[in-house]
Formats: C-alpha cells, structure tokens, sequence
C-alpha cells in the first residue's frame, strides 16, 4: 500500500545515512557487536533499496556484500551461530543481485528484516 508522501527510496537512504553516523559512535574496537548488527542492517538497507532502484542494482549489490562480509568478521559461527546464519542468508540475497535479471521482491529486505 502506497502512502501519499511517502518515499521508501527517501527513507532507506535516511536509514543508510544514520548508520554511517551509528558506526562513528559504535566502532570496531569499540562495540563489536553493535558495529557488525549495524553492518548487517546497512546490508539489508541497500538490497531493499535495490529493489526500489533497479539502475542501481549492482552498486547496492556491492555494498550489501560488503557491509555483510563486514558483519560476518565479527559473527563468527562458533561464537554467534544465530546471527551467522542470519547474515550469511542475508549476504546470500546480496549476492544473487549480481546474477543477470536478477532483482529482489519489492519490500523483501522487510522479509529478511534488521537485526
């Protein structure tokens, strides 16, 4: 259901740009876990974006594996099994992006969801 006003493009770049100023606050070194939970959801942020964008598609693509490929540096699957299963599908969807065709459902990162 549309909304009149309402712009998800608008929205999901909003989100992308709060987790950027997120990461200045939650470091690496800083806050591992919540450093890597908000790569997960800049990933997540960029493949539904790319349903909304499909001429953007491979550059959100490539983002999205990147952030997620961050998260799963921190969500190793002996330490974190549930949050690596989690990214790792995640990542997956990222990377079928790149495959020819290839484009997510409308509103399938709500599916998939943040962490």
């Amino acid at each position: 259901m549309a909304y009149r006003g309402f712009e998800p493009e608008k929205r999901y770049e909003e989100a992308l740009d709060l987790y950027e100023e997120i990461l200045l606050v939650w470091t690496l070194d800083s806050s591992p876990q919540d450093w890597a939970k908000t790569q997960a959801n800049i990933g997540v942020a960029q493949v539904a974006l790319a349903a909304l964008e499909p001429e953007r598609r491979v550059e959100l693509a490539e983002k999205a594996i990147a952030a997620h490929e961050a998260a799963l540096g921190v969500f190793k699957e002996k330490a974190f099994p549930a949050f690596h299963k989690a990214v790792t599908k995640r990542l997956a969807a990222a990377q079928d992006l790149l495959l020819p065709d290839r484009l997510p459902v409308r509103g399938g990162g709500a599916k998939l969801g943040p962490l």
